[in-house]
């Protein structure tokens, strides 16, 4: 068996596909009037096909019981993005007790998005900011030398688990 992607149905095909494509940035693979498939498996399907699909009229939005996560290099773009297209926040930005800054919003039809800082743009910018490896690993709970790999620093002879 093979994991194929994630479908939710949607209200408005062309507004989720824009938002999909134009805010989180996600090329569009396959758009075949009802579904649309983009890159990273997620396909969105119209209400009134899934609602045939599934034999059932019964489809609840806004139930706040899954999510779908990402994650990006670019932290900081993201939110200028978020802010200028008015996004509907669950939480604005925080910062996780790692340091991994962590957003989540709704799509329009109020399916939760996450949207976490990729955890080696997590590891520069400690370093950035003077950090070295060892106090990286210390600050993430990491193994060194996986933070030493993700620097791009040699890891020969390091044994340091943390």
């Amino acid at each position: 068996m093979k994991f194929m992607g994630t479908l939710i149905a949607v209200t408005d095909l062309g507004k989720s596909r824009k938002f999909y494509r134009d805010i989180l940035g996600l090329t569009i693979t396959t758009d075949h009037d009802p579904t649309v498939t983009f890159n990273g498996c997620i396909v969105l399907r119209k209400m009134d096909s899934w609602i045939n699909c599934i034999q059932s009229k019964y489809v609840m939005f806004d139930n706040r019981a899954s999510e779908m996560y990402f994650e990006t290099e670019d932290f900081d773009d993201l939110i200028l993005r978020l802010d200028t297209f008015g996004i509907n926040y669950v939480h604005r930005p925080v910062m996780l007790e790692w340091g991994q800054r962590v957003v989540r919003f709704y799509d329009p039809d109020r399916h939760i998005i996450e949207v976490g800082e990729a955890i080696e743009s997590v590891m520069r910018r400690f370093a950035n900011d003077g950090m070295d490896a060892e106090q990286i690993a210390k600050r993430m709970k990491l193994n060194a030398d996986f933070v030493k790999k993700c620097l791009g620093e040699s890891t020969k002879g390091d044994n340091h688990a943390v």
